[in-house]
């Protein structure tokens, strides 16, 4: 038991040399949503554009400790093998904290239809808006990461694979 434990604890990133990275993945996510946005969607830069801005950027800031935890758990010593696990670690966990935000958004706006609190009605309501959601973000809000976030990413999982372990 001792070796787990032992294990889990080193496992844990410095936050002294991973804060610099935090931000840098922070603003990547926000920046690619950004670019994606003004650019391809031609949406002008009002108060709807930064609002989905922020929620790409939180989602990646919330999912930058877990990733890098499990992409060290799951390869202790910087290489390779922990390359490919902060790549797929930093894009799904940002993929799925981004998409947590994006359902709890729907069930914001969506909330004024819905039935009595706790009624079963409304825990299918909430099933289903939270199904849709994360749903639309796959199809619709994953292309806003395209180039950039790709780019940011690799940098990212480079800068955090030659931290010191």
């Amino acid at each position: 038991m001792s070796a787990l434990k032992t294990r889990l604890v080193q496992a844990l990133p410095p936050a002294y040399a991973s804060l610099l990275p935090w931000v840098f993945w922070t603003l990547v996510c926000g920046t690619a949503c950004l670019v994606a946005l003004i650019y391809t969607r031609g949406w002008a830069l009002g108060e709807q554009t930064i609002a989905v801005t922020l929620l790409y950027a939180l989602g990646a800031a919330l999912a930058f400790w877990p990733s890098l935890y499990c992409a060290r758990l799951f390869a202790p010593k910087a290489g390779r093998l922990r390359f490919f696990w902060l790549i797929v670690f930093l894009a799904g966990g940002t993929i799925f904290f981004t998409s947590v935000l994006f359902a709890l958004q729907f069930r914001l706006y969506f909330s004024q239809w819905h039935g009595p609190a706790f009624s079963k009605l409304w825990i299918w309501q909430q099933f289903f808006t939270a199904g849709s959601a994360v749903y639309t973000y796959f199809v619709l809000g994953l292309r806003f990461y395209f180039p950039i976030g790709i780019i940011g990413l690799a940098i990212t999982s480079w800068w955090l694979n030659h931290q010191p372990d």
